[in-house]
C-alpha cells in the first residue's frame, strides 16, 4: 500500500550501507512513472530527496537494492 513506501524508503536509507545501491521504482507504466538508481550515499544528499518521499506517497512503488556487507 502506498502509505507505507515513505517509511519503507526512509529505513533502506537508514540500514542500508553507504556502498549500497538502492533502485526506487514509481508509478510504473503510469503517468508519473519515476525510475531511479543511486548508491545509499548518494540518495542521502540528493536535492530531490524530498519530491521522491512525497511521490512515494501517492502510488505503488518498487525497491531493488544490492550491497555486500
Amino acid at each position: 500500500t502506498p502509505y507505507r513506501n515513505p517509511y519503507t524508503f526512509d529505513a533502506l536509507l537508514d540500514q542500508l550501507p553507504d556502498h549500497g545501491e538502492l533502485c526506487v521504482a514509481i508509478d510504473l507504466m503510469g503517468d508519473q512513472e519515476y525510475v531511479s538508481t543511486r548508491s545509499i550515499a548518494v540518495w542521502n544528499q540528493s536535492s530531490n530527496i524530498e519530491e521522491v518521499r512525497e511521490r512515494l506517497k501517492k502510488v505503488p512503488a518498487i525497491f531493488l537494492f544490492i550491497t555486500s556487507f
